[in-house]
């Protein structure tokens, strides 16, 4: 079934500063559980990853402007 990459863009980068709210908060605590932050990261990481991969990257926008005008 098709996506809507910006959609899914969108969303990723909602999920991204859920993640670093989260983060901060778990950080902030005296009681920090180092392996949850651990996870955290690593999805962060993965998202990030979902994130440049549909994303167009800069030079082909950069392309794709110039050839329109």
């Amino acid at each position: 079934m098709p996506y809507d990459t910006e959609q899914l863009e969108c969303w990723l980068h909602s999920q991204v500063k859920v993640i670093d709210a989260w983060m901060g908060e778990l950080l902030s605590a005296p009681d920090s559980d180092l392996e949850t932050a651990r996870r955290l990261e690593a999805h962060r990481q993965w998202l990030s990853a979902e994130i440049a991969r549909i994303s167009p990257a800069p030079d082909s926008l950069d392309t794709a402007v110039r050839s329109k005008a």
